[in-house]
């Protein structure tokens, strides 16, 4: 009986960890990827992948290695083992007795984005109303976000002072414009937004061809 339950966690923790990966990189690259969970695995030990920062604890175990596994595989890692927290603000998992104390929920994020993460605690107290022997995990995540590229392209004005000085220019360009309405599309009519942006367009490529911009003088 009890091999057969050990056969069945390993079968559910095996199922996990194969899943686990592929909800990860559904995430796209350019975006924050935070995973949060009870992972039954302490992090142990510093490494040198970035997997684990210099405040890991707990020795390894089965657990472990596949959290680190993983973690290696994908770019990720243990969030918490880069902070140093006090002990009362570190450990996520109590025994009901109060003799044990371990760091088994976690915070995975990928390697590049730990730098945007400001702290990282537990939090004793919220855990009671719901009789759990785990704490509350809470980081501080900052998001830079980017400004929105400008589109629009500021147009020097037309040189109008042709206009006067030249008296076949404002009829070189009626007849400009009348050239290009005459070649816009009947399906454009259809559609108020996109009949005002073709008849704004041959008015403004009428004008440069014909009248030009008005040149800066300093």
């Amino acid at each position: 009986m009890h091999r057969r339950k050990l056969s069945w966690i390993t079968r559910r923790k095996d199922t996990f960890y194969d899943q686990l990966p592929y909800a990860g990189r559904t995430v796209p690259p350019h975006d924050n990827l935070v995973i949060l969970g009870d992972l039954k695995a302490v992090s142990g030990p510093h490494d040198n992948f970035n997997v684990v920062g210099p405040f890991g604890s707990g020795i390894l175990n089965d657990n472990s290695d596949r959290l680190t596994s993983l973690c290696g595989m994908d770019g990720l890692t243990i969030l918490g083992s880069w902070f140093q927290p006090s002990s009362i603000h570190r450990w996520t998992w109590i025994s009901r007795e109060g003799s044990s104390e371990k760091e088994l929920s976690h915070i995975l994020t990928r390697q590049r984005d730990k730098g945007q993460f400001k702290q990282y605690r537990v939090y004793r107290g919220p855990e009671s109303p719901a009789n759990s022997d785990h704490l509350l995990v809470a980081t501080d995540l900052t998001i830079h976000l980017s400004r929105p590229k400008k589109t629009d392209i500021v147009r020097r004005p037309c040189d109008t002072s042709r206009l006067l000085q030249d008296s076949l220019l404002p009829q070189s360009y009626n007849i400009a414009v009348q050239n290009k309405f005459d070649c816009l599309s009947d399906a454009v009519n259809k559609n108020v937004d996109g009949s005002w942006e073709s008849i704004r367009t041959a008015i403004q490529e009428a004008a440069d061809e014909i009248i030009s911009t008005r040149k800066n003088i300093r």
